[in-house]
Order: structure tokens, then C-alpha cells, then sequence
């Protein structure tokens, strides 16, 4: 008997539904996205240089650090 492979949209809803659900697997998302954020933080200030962020540079870094967790 062969399964049938989820579709996208049911992936995203049973993520969500666990997201809700459990907390365990909630703060182990929060943690990845938190630290994707605050490392490409850090990063961005290294080699930029900077002391202080901009608005401008936090939306850089948020789109690097959601690029970054994609990639990983």
C-alpha cells in the first residue's frame, strides 16, 4: 500500500497545528529562528563595522537570517 505524499498546504497546516500544540516543538523552533536572527546580527556588525543598527540594517539582517535558516 503506497502513501500518498502531504501537499504543501497540509504540511504547513499540520506544522502550525504542532507549532500550537506542542511546546517542546514550538521553543525548539523558536530557538533556531532566534539565534538565526542574532547570528547574522553579529555577523552583520563585523563586517560592517557598525556600533548601531538602523532600521535599514535590521531588515537586511532579518532577510539574511530567514534566507539563512531556509538554507540550513
Amino acid at each position: 500500500m503506497a502513501t500518498r505524499a502531504a501537499t504543501t498546504k497540509e504540511a504547513m497546516c499540520r506544522i502550525a497545528n504542532e507549532l500550537n500544540n506542542d511546546a517542546g516543538y514550538r521553543i525548539g523552533w523558536q530557538s533556531n529562528l532566534a539565534m538565526a536572527f542574532y547570528d547574522q546580527a553579529l555577523w552583520y556588525k563585523s563586517t560592517s563595522g557598525k556600533k548601531y543598527l538602523t532600521n535599514v540594517d535590521l531588515h537586511r539582517i532579518a532577510n539574511g537570517a530567514a534566507n539563512n535558516f531556509i538554507d540550513q
